[in-house]
């Protein structure tokens, strides 16, 4: 791989991890500033109800331990928010492999954006109240230390959500339950609720030892709190569980199996069209059911339609993260639009995906490839689509063929393959 190369690739990553930070937030409503603004101050009404119950039944209270724990829901609420995000997003890995390089890693970075913005935020609002009232520290060794904790827990969490989505998509579990199970076991067993102090030293050493969370949430305690450089027992946990993982992702193929199910054969009789000289000529080669794995060919990216389990996420917000650039996003939201005027896609596209029914995917994702650059092989795509849909994919497959020169070819039902040809002179 050349310099050249490498530097592509980074700006691909940059790129998405920039498209990841405004996911959930753009574009800029009231709504979206609100749900932006509950989500970092929901934690203060957490850390309050959790003291009153301190205070009234364990007689614990006090504002340094109310801080602390403020401190480790926020901490604590950050992986288990990639953990969440990384569970319900576990579909944009299939959706995205023809469009992104790097399809696991894209989703990975997708699912910790939105909880790192909370977290940058929560902590924004910290710090300056823990300055303000006398609490903790400010001394500048102390903040790098603070800041060692936290790239310390960023690389926890990517690898937390690698292993997410491994599990998702082979289906070891099919919603995000164990992952708020694990998690409030974590947080039973890690000084959020409980100090140090409160244990006796026996318990404390038990707990800390095998609750690698502890020892993040001791450093975070002790750089930002106490004014003491972090325990460095974190560095042998992160070594450990960097080896696990890492034997473990040899391992992982995250093509196969996928949470977009198959598009079953349905017995009838397929057709296969190629898009040349203005003229959809039929491709007999691709014509049998048998031959449905093989390789399109001609530098071809192949588009199925979308069955089982999507990304929780709206259409819209699909394309912004499918597309960096605006003007083929602005482009498949224009074919997308196009392709059934009489059902208003524009108000479609703001629904979740997993609530479209399947002709409305078949559309989206007939949008979609049609705004990538390069050449497309829409397979089984038309199946459902009405006779004016076909025509409205026909006149955008035409206007693709225009721009770029691209080759397409499609396959369908014979029905539907009919109605490209009698529209081809349209």
């Amino acid at each position: 791989m050349t310099t050249a190369d490498r530097t592509s690739n980074l700006k691909h990553l940059v790129r998405v991890a920039g498209s990841a930070v405004a996911f959930r937030i753009l574009p800029v409503s009231t709504r979206n500033m609100a749900l932006l603004l509950v989500s970092v101050f929901d934690v203060l009404l957490y850390a309050g109800a959790f003291s009153v119950v301190l205070s009234t039944i364990f007689s614990l209270s006090g504002w340094d331990r109310f801080i602390l724990m403020l401190l480790g829901l926020i901490v604590v609420r950050w992986s288990l928010g990639c953990a969440v995000q990384a569970s319900r997003l576990a579909g944009f890995t299939e959706i995205s492999r023809p469009f992104l390089r790097y399809p696991v890693v894209s989703t990975a970075i997708v699912a910790m954006g939105h909880p790192t913005l909370i977290f940058a935020l929560s902590m924004g609002l910290l710090i300056p109240v823990l300055l303000l009232t006398g609490s903790g520290v400010s001394s500048t060794p102390i903040i790098w230390w603070g800041l060692y904790a936290v790239g310390v827990q960023a690389f926890w969490n990517f690898l937390l959500v690698l292993l997410v989505l491994y599990m998702r998509t082979h289906r070891w579990f099919v919603s995000e339950m164990p992952v708020f199970l694990g998690f409030a076991l974590l947080l039973i067993i890690s000084p959020v609720f409980y100090q140090f102090p409160d244990i006796p030293l026996a318990a404390s050493r038990i707990l800390t030892s095998f609750n690698p969370g502890s020892h993040l949430l001791a450093a975070y305690h002790n750089a930002l709190w106490f004014g003491r450089a972090p325990s460095l027992e974190v560095l042998p946990w992160t070594v450990a569980f960097v080896i696990i993982v890492a034997a473990a992702m040899l391992r992982m193929r995250f093509g196969q199996p996928t949470l977009l199910a198959s598009f079953g054969e349905s017995g009838a009789r397929v057709e296969t069209l190629t898009l040349r000289s203005g003229l959809w000529l039929h491709d007999h080669d691709y014509d049998h059911d048998h031959d449905h794995d093989q390789a399109p060919g001609e530098g071809l990216t192949r588009f199925r339609p979308w069955r089982g389990e999507l990304p929780w996420m709206t259409g819209r917000e699909l394309l912004r993260l499918l597309f960096h650039d605006r003007d083929e996003r602005a482009r498949a939201v224009r074919i997308f639009t196009g392709l059934s005027p009489r059902d208003q896609e524009d108000v479609t596209l703001d629904l979740l995906l997993p609530v479209f029914p399947d002709r409305i995917r078949d559309r989206l994702c007939c949008a979609a490839a049609l705004a990538k650059p390069g050449g497309v092989f829409l397979d089984r795509l038309l199946d459902l689509m009405e006779p004016e849909d076909i025509q409205n994919i026909n006149l955008a497959a035409r206007n693709k063929r225009q721009d770029g020169n691209a080759p397409l070819r499609v396959r369908a039902r014979a029905g539907a393959a009919q109605h490209l040809v009698r529209g081809r002179n349209h």
